[in-house]
């Protein structure tokens, strides 16, 4: 067992023979038990003693053996042999599941919608498109996913009258995720969106994917696949999600298949995800660390999503429109589901509108107040949803704040956006604006209730930030954001003593007069007995 420092070495063998009980043992700490770091980052080892003798035990790497490592591999003998023979066995089931499963492959599954290809096998494809487009001499950013399948997936199929995923599998495979792409967007494109969504969702390499233009026979697409109406509401109906990465441009974006594949999802309950090139927005359910952006997912992307009537989507390919009446279809179902169109670019804006509200906050002017307000004014528009927030759980709130854009930021707060949310660590607007000393922006929070006493995971308030100045070699000046958020302290001090001192004053009246009527009453009463 090797690791690249010999301090994380001793860590995982104490860990492996004792748990978190004996985890720190021979290693460095201090007072409080947490570990003496050199640099900033490495672990000591207590003891560096190694074994002297002839036939000691000597590591994988040909040093002699520490001490201290000798006698734990003594004592726990059985425990490290254990280990081992499951390792090892492990190991070799794998390698004789890989075997059969490559000795099977190539039989014909029938039901497209049971023919999935693993991630891992979509990595592989990629690799060798990308080197293929090379050997070709073509541009790989701007080869279309249509191109691929015409050319390279043909020449990978060899003239056999299947598919690719076919080739692949050893038996039938439920996708997990349903691939929505765009044929005549570049292949680069879709694997970059591909690999953001994966790590977003931390996915396995055997996580079963579909991805058309490797789950069907390019050679034969109207017979492979006669009833595509059928196929994509079985895909949808026994997926956990669609995945749909995003072209460049509205016509593309804006077609009757993605209207029809979103519609199925939203009436489903199934996952949503938008992907491209520069990032991934879920939309109906967070990734795995609870956000719902993961790198950066193209506000203009989704300002085109949002904003474009969809009741005008298209296919894509005229002529098979005419055959299938694709678009016709579609129509009909969204016309007789609850809130036909209106309701689907409704439900849309609700999930899906977040970066276009960011983007707004960030640039600000006439033009952002207005998309604010048409964004928020959607029916049924949560504006303090969580789906809205961005990759570090900021809102435009934040945005609005951070960039002094108080057109914007006002506009947000008047549509009741909420002036303390707080990101993933914690941290409100206020925060925001006195890091990047803000002034217009905390007078404008602290008018629509905006706490500034609220403090992050890190302990600190918005007066902390301003007087630290974080963003100082950026050339951000806090001097001003401090003395107001001192001043506004300082007058909330006073007002809070005021006050008490005031409901003080007040106790005391109200007892001195309920004494004084008490007195009286005893008087009259005394007066009432000697006139008797």
């Amino acid at each position: 067992m090797e690791a690249t420092q010999d301090s994380d070495r001793r860590q995982i063998i104490n860990f492996l023979c004792g748990g978190e009980l004996l985890e720190k043992k021979g290693l460095k700490t201090d007072q409080d038990g947490n570990f003496q770091l050199v640099n900033g980052w490495q672990k000591q080892l207590t003891d560096e003693t190694t074994t002297t003798t002839s036939v000691s035990p000597r590591r994988q790497n040909g040093k002699l053996e520490y001490v201290y490592e000798a006698e734990l591999f003594e004592s726990h003998f059985d425990k490290f042999q254990t280990l081992e023979a499951i390792v090892r066995d492990k190991v070799l089931s794998a390698a004789r599941v890989g075997l059969g499963e490559k000795q099977n492959a190539g039989i014909k599954i029938p039901r497209i919608e049971d023919r999935g290809v693993t991630l891992g096998e979509m990595r592989a494809f990629i690799k060798k498109a990308k080197k293929w487009c090379s050997e070709e001499g073509r541009s790989w950013e701007t080869l279309t996913i249509a191109e691929i399948s015409k050319t390279f997936v043909k020449q990978l199929i060899a003239g056999k009258d299947t598919s690719l995923a076919e080739l692949w599998s050893s038996g039938p495979r439920k996708p997990q995720i349903v691939i929505d792409q765009t044929w005549a967007s570049p292949m680069s494109e879709l694997a970059a969106a591909l690999e953001w969504f994966a790590e977003a969702s931390r996915l396995q390499d055997k996580a079963v994917l579909y991805f058309s233009p490797l789950c069907i026979n390019v050679c034969d697409q109207e017979e492979d696949n006669p009833d595509w109406a059928r196929t994509i509401r079985s895909l949808i109906q026994n997926s956990e999600g669609l995945l749909s990465v995003l072209p460049d441009t509205e016509a593309q974006i804006v077609r009757s298949a993605r209207l029809e594949q979103l519609h199925l999802c939203f009436h489903a309950g199934k996952k949503i995800y938008l992907g491209c090139s520069g990032g991934v927005l879920a939309c109906t359910s967070p990734f795995q660390d609870g956000i719902w952006e993961f790198g950066h997912f193209e506000p203009q992307l989704a300002q085109t999503l949002v904003m474009s009537s969809w009741s005008g989507a298209r296919c894509a390919r005229s002529e098979k429109q005419r055959k299938d009446g694709l678009h016709d279809r579609v129509d009909q179902l969204i016309l007789q589901s609850r809130g036909g169109y209106d309701g689907f670019e409704a439900r849309l804006m609700r999930v899906a509108g977040g970066p276009v509200l960011r983007d707004a906050a960030l640039l600000g002017g006439p033009e952002a107040v207005k998309r604010i307000y048409s964004v928020a004014g959607r029916q049924g528009f949560l504006i303090n949803s969580a789906v809205l927030k961005g990759s570090l759980g900021e809102t435009a709130v934040h945005i609005a704040a951070a960039s002094g854009n108080l057109l914007a930021l006002r506009a947000l707060l008047d549509c009741r956006a909420d002036p303390n949310a707080e990101d993933h660590i914690r941290e409100t607007p206020m925060h925001y604006a006195a890091m990047t000393g803000m002034l217009g922006s905390i007078q404008l929070l602290l008018k629509y209730g905006a706490e500034p006493m609220a403090e992050s995971a890190f302990a600190e308030d918005a007066l902390f930030v301003a007087q630290q100045n974080p963003a100082a070699f950026l050339g951000t000046h806090t001097r001003k954001a401090t003395a107001l958020l001192r001043a506004w302290g300082v007058a909330t001090e006073d007002a809070k003593t005021y006050e008490t001192s005031l409901t003080i004053r007040t106790a005391s009246t109200e007892e001195l007069i309920a004494n004084n009527n008490t007195d009286s009453n005893k008087c009259d009463d005394d007066q009432i007995n000697l006139e008797l």
